[in-house]
């Protein structure tokens, strides 16, 4: 296997588990979010829906946006996106 598509794939594979691991972090942080809003935390039951959709809307237009502006410069937008929201 070529060194670039190791990378490529150790790449990929650390973004998808960014993905995950921010799903799981907002299901543990759910019952703090809504103790700090003083809600009932079932009443937050579609964060999580919400996220999943969100994630279903921009696959699809990601694929564009990375044909259109590049794979690179867009994964490197996204991670600095990410990041800079996470903070």
């Amino acid at each position: 296997m070529p060194h670039r598509l190791r990378m490529t794939t150790v790449i990929v594979g650390m973004t998808l588990l960014l993905v995950q691991l921010d799903a799981t972090v907002l299901g543990v942080a759910i019952p703090t979010i809504a103790h700090d809003l003083k809600i009932n935390p079932l009443s937050l039951h579609m964060t999580i829906s919400l996220y999943q959709l969100t994630l279903a809307v921009f696959i699809p237009i990601s694929g564009w946006a990375a044909d259109r502006f590049g794979s690179k410069r867009l994964f490197v937008s996204a991670a600095l996106l990410f990041m800079s929201m996470s903070v």
